[in-house]
């Protein structure tokens, strides 16, 4: 039994930050592909490390189960489990019945038309970062471009946008692994949003969505009254829509912003090679962003992998983070290669029921902050080290100062 990440758990956070867990993981993959964790407080778990065993595991919600013990190291309690009932935290065909509602929305084609939308998005935060020169990456680009392309995804008026990225910093607030990190202040909730903000972030979410407008909006069901009451699957999408369609992705855009930053002077002789190669440099800048460090799952039949003998019910920790490491998939995994073809990353998952609802969506939000940091700005550099959240769950990037012009 290896003990190959320090424990306490709640410790792993000076491992990420220091970078000291990476260097394990790459042990792992090298020498014991699925070894075992103790974890004081908690059940032990086993690790997947390697791509093709983690890809796998995505692939078969049938052994590996999101809806048994929950999606997180820590398992559900009895009540969670009965009550925790998202996209997240069931399976197929449950799972494929909820996705079905929302999926349509948010495939690529659907999507296009909001291209123009979001490119303008982009063009807007990053003009503004020039004028002003020195800007925080992540306050004043990536997280509004996350908030308000979500915005024009769901219909919400941009007169209203700003209250959205609000409350959906509230509903982060609830899920962060570190509360004590959040800026509460800067979450106070202006007067004039005060009649939509019923206690609960989703409901007023919901009412957000109906604010200014005639018409209701396409996530609101046609029997939706005026409370701000509706159906549970539909507060948990505003749930995982304003945390991953929010948090998750303006790591994937600072991501973007910083390696842009420390490349810029090998990159900024030769802007159009990169501008016409958008696509595959997205995907590179979303691989090493991987803003889920892993994804929990349990086992429901005994098996063996790698030579361990899997039981049902033990705890599998499926790190993605891993995955876009493997030395087996990747030439020079470390390294920022803007034109890496083929990029099989797992940073949305890979293959599996769970895969991203709004990947396509992300990747265009990336593309057109890339795409304006290309074509508008004349330098651009890091001025001092990004600061992490204190997490070995969720890869998030608090702040990032950077020189714009």
């Amino acid at each position: 039994m290896t003990n190959a990440i320090t424990t306490p758990w709640s410790l792993c956070t000076e491992e990420f930050s220091s970078g000291r867990a990476f260097d394990a993981l790459r042990r792992m993959r090298e020498d014991e592909p699925c070894p075992m964790t103790e974890f004081p407080g908690v059940r032990p778990a086993w690790n997947l490390v390697r791509h093709s065993d983690i890809v796998a595991a995505l692939r078969q919600p049938d052994l590996y189960s999101s809806a048994v013990g929950g999606t997180t190291l820590r398992d559900q309690t009895p009540e969670e489990a009965t009550y925790n009932t998202s996209l997240l935290h069931v399976d197929p065909p449950r799972h494929t019945k909820l996705r079905s509602q929302f999926q349509a929305r948010f495939r690529p084609g659907a999507l296009a038309p909001l291209q123009a939308a979001i490119d303008a998005i982009a063009r807007e935060l990053v003009t503004s970062a020039c004028s002003d020169g020195h800007v925080d990456a992540v306050r004043d680009i990536a997280a509004p471009m996350a908030a308000y392309s979500l915005c024009a995804a769901l219909g919400v008026p941009a007169s209203m946008r700003d209250y959205f990225m609000r409350l959906s910093a509230l509903m982060l607030a609830d899920t962060t692994p570190d509360p004590a990190a959040v800026d509460y202040a800067s979450l106070r909730l202006p007067a004039e949003l005060l009649h939509v903000f019923g206690g609960s972030p989703s409901r007023a979410m919901m009412r957000l969505l109906r604010a200014d407008s005639g018409e209701r909006n396409w996530l609101v069901p046609a029997d939706q009254d005026g409370d701000g009451h509706a159906p549970p699957e539909v507060q948990d999408l505003l749930v995982i829509l304003s945390t991953a369609g929010t948090g998750m992705t303006q790591n994937c855009i600072v991501t973007g912003i910083r390696l842009l930053a420390e490349n810029w002077a090998r990159f900024s002789a030769n802007p159009c090679g990169l501008l016409g190669n958008l696509a595959l440099l997205a995907e590179e800048v979303i691989r090493l962003a991987c803003p889920l460090y892993h994804v929990r799952r349990t086992v429901t039949a005994d098996h063996e992998l790698h030579g361990q003998l899997l039981r049902r019910g033990d705890k599998v920790l499926l790190w993605l983070y891993s995955g876009n490491m493997d030395e087996s998939v990747y030439q020079d995994p470390g390294e920022f290669d803007p034109g890496r073809s083929p990029n099989p990353h797992l940073s949305f998952g890979r293959g599996g029921p769970h895969y991203c609802l709004g990947a396509a969506l992300a990747r265009m939000e990336v593309v057109g902050v890339l795409r304006a940091l290309l074509e508008e700005v004349s330098a651009l550099r890091v001025l001092g080290p990004p600061e992490m959240l204190a997490s070995n769950f969720v890869r998030e990037t608090s702040r990032l100062p950077i020189g714009i012009g």
